[in-house]
């Protein structure tokens, strides 16, 4: 009896140390900051910038480009243009944003990016999957207040999608986010963690328990609750306008889910399914289709 209690207690101690080891390094894996991959400026994509440097709500230090729209394109002074910030996903950065900003310029807007804390240029230690990212496009809005600008639109893509919509719901009504476009944004985070570590072969209902668990030692790490960022516990605060994108072979989110996100927003909404896309892959496939649409969507509501 005694050996075989020994035995018992020791394969838990084993198992539990394994178990222990997964979750802290996929949790750390999570965390980590991600490094700048390719850097390059507006001025290589005809655009000309100044280069910001700001704090986020919590006094994250962080880092942006200020694009003013082309005087060409306005019976007005560029300055007084309408502004798009654009926020980008969580393996990215703003320099990924520039042919996408390109289009926004052409059109007549200002644009304002930025780099997410533990990205890029900017500093910070944890990518949070926006639960602190939502102070720092809170600090971005900010920025563009002392410059007098105060109504914004807000165009992000993945962990950024996900992001604006989390800072859309905080603000409430009335808000300085007067539009927002959210393409490919995941609408509960567990569920996006546990296909990624399916996609490497661990069985679903495994991954789901693993995905769980990163969660909590992730908010142990952070000092928060990394499992409230779902974008689907607060779009029904949401009051501002948003234009949704979803790709049909987008394996991170189901069309069930996105469509159960855009079916709780209660402000004016549009959603765009495109069938033959993958996360993130829609600006890519059909660039002229979606350029007009991200544009069309700002010009009807700034």
């Amino acid at each position: 009896m005694t050996t075989t209690t020994e035995t018992f207690l020791l394969g838990l101690v084993i198992f539990l140390l394994v178990w222990g080891g997964i979750v802290s390094f996929g949790a750390m894996r999570l965390l980590r900051r991600r490094r700048l991959r390719q850097a390059t400026t507006p001025n290589a994509h005809g655009m000309g910038y100044e280069t910001i440097t700001f704090s986020a709500r919590d006094g994250t230090p962080l880092v942006g480009w200020w694009i003013l729209a082309p005087p060409s394109t306005q019976d007005e002074m560029p300055s007084t243009a309408s502004t798009v910030i654009l926020c980008h996903g969580s393996e990215g950065s703003m320099d990924h944003w520039l042919p996408l900003a390109r289009v926004l310029h052409q059109a007549g807007f200002n644009v304002f990016l930025f780099d997410f804390r533990a990205h890029g240029r900017s500093g910070g230690r944890h990518t949070t999957f926006g639960m602190y990212e939502r102070d720092d496009l809170l600090g971005a809005i900010d920025v563009l207040a002392e410059r007098g600008i105060t109504r914004v639109g807000v165009w992000g893509v993945s962990m950024g999608a996900a992001t604006a919509l989390l800072t859309a719901a905080q603000m409430g009504k009335p808000s300085s986010i007067a539009a927002l476009i959210a393409d490919g944004s995941f609408v509960y985070l567990k569920r996006t963690i546990a296909r990624r570590i399916h996609f490497w072969g661990i069985p679903h209902w495994l991954g789901w328990h693993i995905a769980a668990w990163m969660l909590v030692v992730a908010g142990v790490r952070t000092h928060g609750r990394m499992d409230q960022v779902d974008p689907i516990l607060w779009s029904k605060h949401i009051y501002i306008p948003v234009l949704y994108i979803h790709g049909g072979l987008d394996w991170l989110t189901t069309t069930a889910e996105a469509s159960l996100l855009v079916a709780q927003t209660p402000a004016p909404h549009e959603f765009w399914i495109v069938p033959d896309a993958r996360h993130g892959e829609t600006a890519t496939k059909y660039p002229d289709d979606y350029a007009a649409r991200i544009v069309g969507w700002f010009q009807r509501w700034l």
